[in-house]
């Protein structure tokens, strides 16, 4: 009887524990790329802010926590560009619901969060390429 009860709790899900507690529920990412974001200096029409998407993808769950690992990482030495012009946006979900946003542009280092995600450090060109790794693997 001990055997059994021992083999089912060492078969039960372990939940993670993340650094930072907003992703340990997390059970849905969507990864959305568009096309370059140009409204700021064209906005002619409220059309004209809405970028048109390229690509949009669920990130694997087993792809989760390197993923977790790396957004809240802080790199020594960290580049950023001029350009914040983002190409691409992760939206996080609990239980269904859409929870928060990490905006990012890989090629230049720039980044808009949700404020529920305003604690993670900072993005940057070199987590950049190394998150667009983690992309090419999904």
């Amino acid at each position: 009887m001990v055997i059994l009860v021992l083999s089912f709790i060492s078969c039960k899900d372990v939940k993670p524990n993340y650094k930072y507690s907003f992703f340990n529920d997390v059970d849905k990412i969507e990864h959305i790329t568009f096309e370059e974001n140009d409204f700021i200096q064209k906005m002619t029409s409220k059309d004209a802010t809405i970028p048109k998407i390229i690509s949009s993808k669920i990130i694997l769950k087993e792809n989760f926590e390197v993923l977790f690992e790396l957004l809240s990482k802080k790199y020594d030495n960290c580049t950023l560009m001029k350009c914040y012009n983002p190409r691409d946006i992760f939206y996080f979900y609990k239980k269904g619901k859409k929870v928060g946003f990490y905006e990012f542009c890989i090629e230049c280092g720039g980044s808009r969060t949700s404020k529920n995600l305003d604690s993670l450090p900072t993005f940057c060109q070199e987590k950049g390429v190394d998150l667009d790794e983690i992309l090419k693997n999904n």
